[in-house]
């Protein structure tokens, strides 16, 4: 899921709950503040795979 899907999704949860809580409201940017903690830290990854495997290639 990229950060434009996250972002979409969690607007389209605002727009449907327009009265929530302030705790409701709380809790969704911890669950949205996870999954782009998430989404980065495995393109993170992803991109030091491919450095990895792009530099064992040149030895």
């Amino acid at each position: 899921m990229s950060l434009r899907d996250n972002l979409a999704c969690y607007a389209t949860e605002l727009q449907r709950r327009p009265g929530g809580t302030m705790r409701d409201l709380i809790s969704k940017l911890a669950i949205f503040a996870i999954g782009v903690a998430f989404c980065l830290g495995w393109l993170g990854a992803e991109e030091a795979s491919q450095m990895q495997r792009s530099g064992s290639a040149l030895l």
